[in-house]
């Protein structure tokens, strides 16, 4: 059964590079889905990695919180929606 973990969730920063947002992905599987948007409704680039850690790649131009949506048929609802802060951005500008 594949899971999330949000308890870790922790703030990223307004950068190109990959970073963790300490969602865990626990069993994930060919029918498990990740996607992030900003603020803006942009897309953020993001995946799972082999540990099954929720990575973003935000950007210089991300428009803080990003919202990660993993989506998965044994989650309740088939999806989970969880809130990643940006560092220097508050919600609503």
């Amino acid at each position: 059964k594949t899971t999330v973990d949000d308890s870790g969730v922790k703030p990223v920063d307004p950068t190109d590079k990959e970073q963790d947002t300490g969602i865990k992905v626990t069993n994930p599987d060919k029918d498990t889905k990740v996607s992030a948007t900003d603020e803006d409704g942009k897309d953020v680039p993001a995946k799972i990695d082999e540990n099954g850690n929720v990575v973003v790649t935000p950007g210089k131009d991300v428009d803080g919180p990003i919202n990660v949506v993993v989506e998965d048929p044994d989650l309740p609802g088939g999806k989970t929606e969880i809130e990643v802060e940006v560092n220097g951005h508050e919600k609503g500008r």
